[in-house]
C-alpha cells in the first residue's frame, strides 16, 4: 500500500483552469498573459496575440498525440491552452459522426451518442489531467451564454450565465477545473427618476470584470491553494492569476512516471577456501567515497551539499543519476554535479532527507 504523506502533497504539479465568458471580452488575452502559452487555437480567435499556436488538425486522436509528447518533453512551455472548450467539442462531435457514418449525434438513438460523446471527452480531460501532473498548466477557455437553471426543489426557475457546451460534458469540465474565472461586463442599473421626468431604469458601466466564487447567475471557483480574488477588473486578474499559478504549483514538478526497477547487484561470490599460507588474501576493492569539501572550489552551497551527501553516504553518481533530469528540465544538461546550478543545489539541501530515503530504496 502506497501512502503519499501530507507534506509530499500539498502543492500539484500544475492546475486545470478555465476561462469563459461572452465573446469579444479577452478571455483568450488573459489565457495569453499566462507563462510561456502554447495555444491549440481551435476557434482561430488568437490572432493579434504574440503566442504560439500548434499547427495540428483538431480532432480527439490528435489531441491526445500532442499531450502525450508534451507529457515527456514539453519543450519549456508552461501553460497549455485550448481556445475554445465550445468549437472542440462542435468538431468532435462532427468527426465522431462521420466517423460512424450517421448524419447527427441524434441518429445513435435515444441519448446514446450523447453519451459516447462524453464518454470521448472525459478521455480528454483525463489526458488534461496528466499534462497538469507532469508539470504544466493548462486552461480551457470557453464562451458562456445565458441557459434557464431549475432548482432541484422544483422550486422556481431562473437565468444562469454557463458554459456554451453540451450539459453532460460542460459539468465534466466545471468537475475537472481547479479554478474557473467568469468574466462578464459589470453594469448598474439606475432607477428611473421620476422627478426629471423619467419612466424607465437605465444602464450606466460596462467595465470588463472578474469572478471567481460561485453565486446563483454564474459558475466560478478557486480552490484554496490558489490565491485568487473574488472579483476584480479583467486588467488587475491580467497580473494576479499569473502569480496565483506559480504560487500554486510546485517549483520543480515531481515526475510521477512509472518506477524503473533498479538493476540487480551482482551477488557477492561464495568465499572460496582459505588459500595456502604464502598466498596473500585478496583485498576488496574500495568503497567509492563522497568527494571532500575541499574539492568544491569556492561554491559554499556546494560543499554543504557534499556534507549533506556524505552523512547520508550518498556518492556522486548516485546523486547525478537522482538530480540529473530534474536540473536540465530546469536549469538545462551538465554532465556532472560541479556544473549544478546553485538555486537546485539549495532545493536539495532542503528535502536530503526525503532524497536519500529515495535514492537507497
Amino acid at each position: 500500500m502506497k501512502i503519499v504523506h501530507a507534506e509530499e502533497s500539498a502543492k500539484p504539479n500544475g492546475t486545470i483552469g478555465v476561462i469563459y465568458g461572452p465573446e469579444g471580452i479577452g478571455k483568450t488575452s488573459l489565457a495569453a498573459e499566462l507563462d510561456r502559452p502554447l495555444f491549440f487555437d481551435a476557434e482561430k480567435g488568437a490572432y493579434g496575440q504574440k503566442v504560439d499556436k500548434l499547427d495540428e488538425e483538431i480532432s480527439l486522436a490528435n489531441m491526445l498525440k500532442v499531450m502525450q509528447e508534451l507529457i515527456k518533453d514539453s519543450q519549456g512551455y508552461k501553460t497549455l491552452v485550448f481556445d475554445t472548450a465550445d468549437a472542440i467539442e462542435l468538431k468532435m462531435l462532427a468527426d465522431f459522426c462521420a466517423e460512424n457514418k450517421v448524419n447527427g449525434i441524434e441518429d445513435f438513438g435515444y441519448g446514446k451518442g450523447y453519451t459516447y460523446h462524453t464518454e470521448n471527452f472525459a478521455k480528454l480531460l483525463e489526458k488534461m489531467r496528466d499534462v497538469a501532473e507532469s508539470g504544466m498548466n493548462v486552461v480551457i477557455v470557453a464562451h458562456a451564454e445565458p441557459r434557464k437553471f431549475e432548482t432541484p426543489d422544483e422550486r422556481g426557475t431562473y437565468d444562469r450565465w454557463t458554459l456554451k457546451m453540451m450539459k453532460q460534458t460542460a459539468g465534466l469540465v466545471k468537475q475537472n477545473a481547479d479554478w474557473i474565472i467568469f468574466i462578464n461586463y459589470k453594469i448598474n442599473i439606475v432607477q428611473a427618476d421620476k422627478k426629471a421626468g423619467e419612466t424607465k431604469a437605465h444602464a450606466t458601466g460596462g467595465k470588463r470584470w472578474c469572478y471567481t466564487s460561485h453565486t446563483n447567475a454564474y459558475d466560478a471557483k478557486s480552490r484554496k491553494y490558489i490565491e485568487l480574488p473574488e472579483d476584480c477588473s479583467l486588467d488587475d486578474m491580467a497580473k494576479k492569476l499569473p502569480v496565483a499559478l506559480r504560487n500554486a504549483v510546485n517549483p520543480m514538478p515531481v515526475k510521477k512516471s512509472a518506477a524503473v526497477a533498479k538493476k540487480e547487484e551482482p551477488k557477492a561470490e561464495q568465499k572460496k577456501p582459505e588459500p595456502k599460507a604464502e598466498e596473500p588474501k585478496k583485498k576488496e576493492p574500495p568503497k567509492e567515497e563522497p568527494k571532500k569539501d575541499s574539492e568544491s572550489g569556492d561554491r559554499p552551497l556546494l560543499a554543504q551539499l557534499r556534507e549533506s551527501m556524505a552523512a547520508y553516504d550518498i556518492t556522486d553518481g548516485e546523486m547525478f543519476e537522482y538530480g540529473n533530469e530534474k536540473h536540465s528540465s530546469r536549469y538545462g544538461e551538465v554532465g556532472s554535479i560541479e556544473e549544478w546550478d546553485d538555486k537546485f543545489i539549495e532545493w536539495l539541501l532542503k528535502g536530503m532527507e526525503k532524497i536519500s530515503k529515495k535514492i537507497k530504496a
